[in-house]
């Protein structure tokens, strides 16, 4: 039986081909865990930053920058969320700027 080691293993080139030019990064990236996708590698293989701060009230994503801005507060599973959304409008360039 063939061990799973890369994203391109287990996911199909149809969704890998939503990253665009960053298909082959994100292919590449290998599984910590086949039931855990490792958004901050994603974002990593994807040249966008993640950046957390202390605000309580701050959630948003800069496409000019390519960064996404996280509360550091927030809970692990809302900041795993946040930044698979970030992702995806950054890549689909859905906004210039938006507060969440």
């Amino acid at each position: 039986m063939k061990v799973l080691k890369r994203y391109k293993d287990i996911y199909s080139d149809e969704f890998l081909n939503k990253f665009g030019k960053y298909k082959d990064a994100v292919g590449k990236i290998e599984l910590d865990n086949l039931f855990f996708v490792n958004v901050e590698k994603i974002a990593k293989a994807c040249e966008i930053r993640i950046k957390y701060i202390k605000d309580l009230d701050c959630n948003f994503f800069e496409t000019k920058n390519r960064t996404i801005i996280i509360n550091e507060f927030a809970d692990e599973n809302i900041k795993r969320f946040l930044i698979a959304k970030g992702i995806a409008g950054l890549q689909n360039k859905y906004w210039a700027w938006y507060k969440i």
